[in-house]
């Protein structure tokens, strides 16, 4: 049934979004048109109470609702992935079409590729010739001079936060439905801590469980670079942060003639084209990633320099499961042991870290697992690499050759596949050439690392 649903006479609309001043409540609906019947769905966010809103200018607000509704709507699209979209009383121009045409597509790649779909002519935003984009010129914005970082609780948001303390920026933590251990990584930042709550329409995942619809990976950090807008503007915020890598640039697998990359909406493709989209909307907002010069190899050795977080952090994405599954972590348990993400930090931690101390953060001894050596493969560009956010090949190759020159992992049972089969290949010079120091675009501004 999969291989043909996108190609019955579905229909997605847009129908309509609400959003509750007093309450602080926003809704966004919803409505699948399919062959034997009509799914209503709504989601809803909830902003926090102890941030007062600055900023409320009724066309501006329109603007950012309205973009919302329409990344939000991609879960929901899935189900089918069909091509006729309606967006209800929503008006694009030629160009705001052309940037979801980029988004929904390159930001679905991984489900079309799991899901063998052919996307290509797939997605058409419709869009009027004569539609005018509404600018923040309407009105003044208020503007505190303070940064929103993007805080998940992986590697990536601590060595972001304590790079903004150590240049003393004045920043809030940004987070939609932080699980607990993020607010524990949080408060070692002591800075304050912005919450946005997400209900997801509970039928998206009954429907998810019966298997009859698409499921499948969705470009989530282009869902929280939409949130986080509105919350830059509600709250002026003018510095909007992520903590995304340059290996976030490397695809994964090539499909229907596409580079199809996992981590698409943390590349610097998607943050370029987000910078710009939003300087149209409001110019006085900066969306920049401030890890964007590094590679994952080079965050974990920063990481490792504060070590007051890592008996707390995790990178493990079963921390994240949206529902109960046999697949969930224990309480208190940080790291499942059995993920790309698990080895892959293992891997990282070991290279700067002594084995006894990697061993205390994980609890175990990943590379002597014999039941990861498939995903040692992958990590090491053996095969596809996983549809994970990890690093690339080079940077593990060079981890484990740091690994093995310090000696302690070396009877373990995947270092010892390591040992025999890929150092012998391994150009220790040509993989630091290609993992450190690398010299790549960014859009840091200057004034990000001035005393405020």
């Amino acid at each position: 049934m999969h291989a043909n649903l996108s190609d019955f006479m579905n229909k997605f609309i847009f129908s309509k979004r609400n959003f509750n001043l007093k309450t602080k409540e926003l809704s966004f609906t919803y409505k699948l048109q399919t062959k034997n019947q009509t799914y209503d769905f709504t989601e809803k966010l909830t902003l926090p109470e102890n941030f007062e809103i600055l900023n409320k200018d009724d066309q501006i607000l329109d603007q950012l609702l309205k973009n919302l509704h329409l990344i939000l709507g991609i879960s929901y699209w899935k189900l089918t992935a069909t091509s006729d979209l309606d967006l209800g009383d929503i008006k694009l121009t030629k160009e705001e079409a052309d940037f979801w045409n980029t988004v929904w597509t390159k930001g679905m790649g991984e489900f079309f590729y799991v899901n063998k779909i052919d996307f290509k002519n797939l997605i058409n935003f419709p869009y009027e010739a004569q539609t005018s984009t509404v600018t923040s010129k309407l009105q003044p914005i208020t503007q505190t001079s303070k940064s929103l970082l993007f805080f998940s609780g992986g590697k990536d948001s601590i060595v972001s936060a304590e790079i903004l303390k150590d240049k003393k920026n004045d920043f809030t933590c940004f987070s939609v439905n932080p699980v607990s251990f993020v607010s524990n990584i949080q408060k070692l930042t002591n800075t304050n801590f912005l919450i946005v709550k997400r209900q997801i329409d509970p039928m998206l995942l009954a429907l998810n469980s019966k298997q009859l619809f698409y499921n499948g990976h969705i470009p989530f950090n282009a869902i929280l670079a939409f949130i986080s807008l509105l919350v830059s503007y509600l709250y002026g915020f003018n510095f909007l942060i992520t903590s995304n890598e340059e290996s976030s640039n490397y695809p994964n697998v090539e499909y229907i003639g596409e580079k199809i990359n996992h981590q698409w909406s943390k590349s610097f493709e998607f943050e370029k084209m987000f910078h710009d989209y939003v300087k149209k909307l409001l110019p006085n907002i900066n969306y920049f990633s401030l890890l964007r010069n590094f590679s994952e190899y080079e965050i974990s050795e920063k990481l490792t320099q504060y070590s007051k977080y890592l008996p707390y952090f995790s990178s493990c994405n079963r921390n994240f499961l949206i529902k109960p599954t046999t697949q969930y972590l224990k309480p208190n348990q940080l790291w499942c042991g059995n993920c790309p993400k698990c080895l892959f930090t293992f891997i990282m931690l070991s290279a700067f870290l002594p084995r006894i101390k990697v061993l205390e953060i994980l609890g175990e001894d990943l590379l002597n697992k014999y039941e990861l050596l498939q995903i040692f493969c992958e990590l090491l560009g053996i095969d596809i690499k996983p549809f994970e956010c990890v690093g690339t090949p080079d940077e593990v190759k060079l981890a484990l050759n740091k690994i093995y020159e310090k000696k302690e992992f070396n009877n373990s049972i995947l270092m010892t596949y390591f040992i025999g089969e890929i150092l012998p290949t391994v150009n220790e010079g040509e993989l630091e050439k290609n993992v450190i120091n690398k010299k790549v675009e960014n859009l840091i501004p200057e004034e990000i690392y001035e005393n405020k």
